[in-house]
């Protein structure tokens, strides 16, 4: 049951923001959505899931905020919270934040004046990756695409929830996949991406941070070949979806192709015989698609078919992960 009364006002932006078992991290979120538009133009909506009550305590500073809206659902799925923020949420614009993260009040008062004045459905930000101390790890930019799906799915696409925020109506009955557990920021971007055509921009500016911390999290929770195989299928799905309504060309042939080129490389050694059956569905959808790794475009190597290559650095890749090991 929710447990904030709803003013008659309608808010300019909506903030949903799923919890489980993150009491250290949830106030951070919550203040730094607060912060993000003035008082009456933002709701804050935390969706707490599952059998834990310590969000009680960590949001125990912002009672009375009216702004702020909490909704808990008896099931432990972040995307069944995020669902039902969406199905509560009235604001014009609507954005998701996981709890551990944070938004950058500054990017994203830009970012909801680009959306606004380009009449835009989805804008989509930077983020600025951190670690556990505080300390700036890189910038994570948006690909410089005016195609959201080919942005989506090619390598260096950034599909973290903080870094878009969408016109709500524009979304309609879409809705995240409550059967998955992991990938699920990918699986959501990768099927808007591929159900129609998007009137999508680009803000260059930071809009959030992405914390790295040694804290429990859902990508965790299996191997990165597991994760890589799940992108995969995520991937097939939205080309059947694009296929089904004539709109798969071969810029997004090739987009795809990419992708999953990158996972097979970033995994090959651990599984080469399925990897290899990527690579050649890869090579259906682009022949001259390869990895990206500067090393297979280098003076003899750009000679030499890249799935050999593969192959032949199986023995080095294994030892270097028997290393890693052994140092840890």
């Amino acid at each position: 049951m929710e447990t904030q009364a709803v003013t008659d006002k309608v808010p300019r932006l909506s903030i949903v923001i799923p919890t489980f078992r993150r009491p250290e991290f949830l106030p951070r979120a919550v203040a730094s959505a607060l912060a993000c538009a003035q008082a009456g133009e933002v709701e804050v909506i935390v969706v707490p899931n599952g059998a834990d009550c310590s969000w009680q305590r960590s949001l125990a500073p912002f009672q009375g905020n009216p702004a702020l809206r909490i909704a808990p659902i008896a099931r432990a799925n972040a995307n069944s919270a995020r669902n039902q923020g969406l199905a509560l949420a009235r604001g014009t614009y609507i954005r998701f934040l996981d709890d551990d993260d944070r938004l950058d009040a500054t990017g994203v008062t830009a970012q909801l004046h680009k959306i606004e004045s380009s009449r835009a459905e989805i804008c989509s930000g930077a983020i600025r990756v951190i670690d556990d101390h505080g300390q700036v790890l890189g910038i994570m930019r948006q690909a410089d695409q005016h195609d959201l799906f080919i942005a989506m799915v090619r390598p260096g696409r950034v599909c973290l929830p903080t870094a878009h925020v969408f016109r709500r109506i524009a979304l309609g009955d879409l809705r995240w996949n409550e059967q998955l557990d992991v990938e699920q920021d990918t699986d959501w971007m990768f099927r808007i991406a591929s159900t129609r055509q998007w009137n999508w921009v680009v803000l260059d500016d930071v809009v959030g941070e992405w914390k790295q911390h040694p804290g429990v999290r859902t990508s965790g929770t299996i191997t990165h070949d597991r994760r890589s195989r799940l992108a995969c299928a995520t991937i097939f799905q939205a080309v059947n979806r694009l296929r089904s309504t004539d709109n798969f060309d071969q810029r997004r042939a090739l987009g795809v192709a990419e992708a999953l080129w990158e996972f097979a490389h970033a995994n090959f050694h651990l599984a080469p015989m399925y990897w290899t059956r990527i690579i050649r569905i890869a090579r259906t959808y682009d022949s001259d698609a390869g990895p990206m790794d500067p090393f297979f475009s280098g003076r003899l190597a750009r000679h030499i078919d890249p799935l050999l290559i593969e192959w032949a650095m199986i023995p080095k890749r294994r030892l270097n992960d028997l290393w890693r090991l052994l140092r840890l």
